[in-house]
């Protein structure tokens, strides 16, 4: 999962280092392996800057020289009518201008660069409906669309059409380069995989799981911001509890702690249960080694797993429940974050836009270990709000397609991704270096669930469900849905092996 320039991280420890008087080892092994030296984008700035920077000991893909004449490459993408957890339309694709806003602007720039060199131009057709219009559009013939950017709970529906091509069709996609994350291919079914992720995009790293930390409150009870368990290996499922335990508090002093009025050391929504089994080792289904999906939650390490977590998170007058606590909606969850009544806060990264003018400063961790055996940290992408890329079986020419798609993430690497990463995250909403490493360590740890990812026999909501209803029975849970998951399995290989 080496998809990412990992400068940064060495960069923050020098400077933790220097202002901190603390001595890590050289090529730290916080994330046992995963975060190795690097020493790029290091020192990225405003705008133009951050490409400039980028651009020392750049990476160039291996491509033709090749013109097309002024073909217009045409996306076809998702456009959100409603929601809290992304924007309208996707802001990575097309840019027609400069307009001072950092990312419309990398787009900008990347695509300028494209456009000379390769003589294209860009289009984005954005729908409600992206899984429909593609399914139409691939019946009928029609090439209209090149790629199509669409969200990861389109999944098992574009699977089981069979609209996409196999990435193996796409003979310059290079998942060895840094600028794919090649954790998506985790999602291949019998050895084929259709999607594709990595720095030509942000949305997939907004739909990242994580945990936000109020650094007043920490302060306020004498407690060490967690960066360093999480660099030395050490932040786990009895770490976070130790903290959250100690973050409630009945502010209006009548006795109770209730959502709206007082303060909670954890706020979870549904997804959090399969976010934490997942950062803890767990997955819903595996690819066996013949291709084929498997159910895993039932084993005996996922029931530990689920009963650590229920442990945790369950009957706790310090955790505020989104599903179970009448507080309305997850705006005010996060209004609670916000308001410093929440020491932890579950969510995707895309919170971060809402917490741009908080007063407390607060910091970013991934998600815990099940525990310090575990040897590595695991940060789930969220498998209803993420997105991922494909390309229709109608395209018309697929080595075109995949000339662009390439050059295009490559140029991402030094354009589209520094100024996500150094100017939106690290200094724009974020408050200090040290959440640049965790997010470092948190891009370089990305995971797609296969049974998340195709939601086999329904099975991420169900999980989901157990936290909202703060079940228990973990192995009858099992029981109950290994059947549903494999019959649903079952029916998505014969339909894959039939398809071209």
């Amino acid at each position: 999962m080496q998809k990412y320039s990992h400068i940064k991280i060495i960069a923050t420890i020098l400077i933790l280092v220097m202002t901190f008087g603390l001595i890590l080892s050289c090529g730290s092994k916080s994330n046992e392996g995963d975060i190795k030296n690097t020493a790029d984008n290091a020192n990225a700035n405003e705008g133009n800057e951050a490409a400039e920077s980028a651009t020392e000991g750049k990476i160039l893909p291996d491509l033709p020289a090749v013109n097309y004449n002024g073909y217009t490459f045409t996306w076809l993408a998702h456009g959100l009518e409603g929601g809290n957890w992304v924007t309208p339309n996707p802001r990575e694709l097309v840019a027609d201008e400069e307009n001072g806003d950092v990312i419309n602007d990398a787009t900008y720039r990347r695509n300028s660069v494209i456009i000379e060199k390769y003589g294209v131009e860009f289009k984005m057709i954005p729908t409600s409906d992206e899984r429909g219009v593609l399914n139409k559009a691939v019946k009928s013939g029609d090439d209209t669309y090149d790629a199509v950017l669409m969200y990861n709970n389109n999944a098992p529906g574009v699977m089981a059409s069979g609209v996409l091509l196999d990435t193996n069709q796409l003979p310059y996609i290079n998942f060895d380069k840094p600028w794919w994350d090649s954790a998506i291919k985790e999602t291949s079914i019998l050895g084929r995989n259709f999607f594709l992720a990595g720095d030509i995009m942000i949305l997939d790293k907004e739909s990242v799981n994580v945990f936000f930390f109020n650094k007043k409150l920490m302060s306020n009870y004498g407690m060490d911001f967690p960066y360093q368990l999480v660099l030395d290996g050490k932040w786990t499922y009895d770490k976070l509890d130790e903290y959250i335990k100690n973050g409630g508090a009945d502010l209006n002093g009548d006795g109770k702690i209730k959502p709206k009025d007082d303060q909670f050391g954890l706020s979870i929504f549904n997804d959090t249960m399969h976010a934490l089994f997942v950062s803890g080792g767990g997955l819903l289904a595996k690819n066996g080694p013949d291709g084929i999906p498997v159910p895993t939650f039932n084993n005996a390490e996922s029931i530990n797993l689920l009963d650590a977590i229920g442990n945790i998170l369950y009957k706790k007058e310090y955790i505020t429940n989104y599903h179970t606590n009448g507080a309305g909606n997850i705006d005010e969850m996060k209004q609670s974050f916000y308001d410093g009544r929440i020491l932890i806060l579950w969510g995707r990264l895309f919170v971060l836009d809402a917490l741009r003018n908080m007063d407390d400063d607060f910091g970013i961790i991934p998600l815990p270990k099940y525990n310090e055996a575990q040897d590595r940290y695991y940060s789930d992408v969220n498998s209803y709000t993420g997105a991922m890329l494909g390309v229709p079986k109608s395209s018309s020419d697929p080595e075109r397609v995949s000339i662009i798609l390439e050059a295009l993430a490559a140029e991402s690497r030094y354009t589209l991704y520094p100024a996500y990463f150094d100017i939106t995250l690290q200094r724009k909403f974020t408050r200090d270096d040290e959440s640049a490493a965790m997010l470092d360590i948190i891009f370089t740890t990305t995971v797609y669930d296969t049974g998340a990812a195709y939601n086999f026999g329904n099975i991420w909501h169900e999980m989901s469900g157990i936290c909202g209803k703060e079940s228990t029975g973990y192995a009858a849970f099992g029981e109950k849905f290994e059947p549903k998951v494999q019959n649903a399995i079952d029916k998505l290989v014969n339909s894959m092996e039939v398809i071209d």
